[in-house]
């Protein structure tokens, strides 16, 4: 089971994209898992990326990925 969460950015412009912990939903080959744990972020051990159902070339720049506490002052900013 993994974790996952859809995002779709808006194409040509840069943005930042906050997405909660508890946004995740575990999925096991492609089907979400009714009843399974929610994801713990203490154990989250790897990140990565999956592009699904991309039609034609593509391009994706990140220029920072991080982490936040839901409790930190401003959890609004990664």
């Amino acid at each position: 089971v993994s974790y996952q969460v859809p995002l779709v950015p808006p194409a040509g412009e840069w943005t930042d994209v906050v997405v909660p912990f508890a946004d995740f939903v575990p999925v096991w080959r492609g089907r979400r898992v009714e009843g399974h744990p929610v994801l713990d972020p203490a154990k989250v051990t790897t990140f990565g990326l999956i592009v699904s159902r991309q039609e034609g070339p593509f391009q994706i720049e990140l220029a920072r990925l991080s982490g936040y506490r839901a409790d930190a002052e401003d959890s609004t900013s990664p």
